[in-house]
């Protein structure tokens, strides 16, 4: 089974190859069939070009044009891809500083009375929830 980390590696290998940049669009060509329009094909491509990025998109189960893969497709652009990959790497980011300040507050003196000590655990505990918060946004 594919991890995370693996998943991700292959993500930022595909686009350090240079992908066509989104966002990207589903898209369908249709016929008159019966005296009535019909889906022929779905297609993924970006605004004002003339060809597609991916055509005769499909459900390999039924072999009909699926619309469903068309927007997942168009959805998973680059952009797209980018923006997870620098969420996932500031939410990383602010895992880490939140480790990093519950090991301080764990190696602060046993001596909680003191004012110094308590308004050390209360800044830290602040300054960790502030940049988790901020990673998420």
């Amino acid at each position: 089974m594919l991890t995370a980390r693996e998943a991700l590696a292959a993500i930022k290998a595909a686009l350090e190859a240079g992908p066509t940049d989104g966002p990207w669009w589903g898209d369908f060509a249709s016929m008159m069939r019966n005296g009535s329009p019909q889906v022929v094909e779905y297609f993924v491509r970006r605004d004002g070009d003339d060809i597609s990025i991916a055509a005769e998109i499909v459900n390999p189960e039924s072999g009909l044009p699926s619309e469903a893969n068309a927007a997942y497709i168009a959805a998973a652009n680059p952009a797209a891809l980018r923006a997870i990959i620098e969420h996932v790497e500031r939410l990383e980011a602010a895992l880490r500083q939140c480790h990093y300040a519950l090991d301080r507050w764990l190696d602060c003196p046993e001596d909680a009375t003191s004012y110094d000590n308590a308004m050390q655990r209360a800044i830290l505990a602040e300054a960790t929830a502030r940049a988790a918060l901020e990673a998420t946004k």
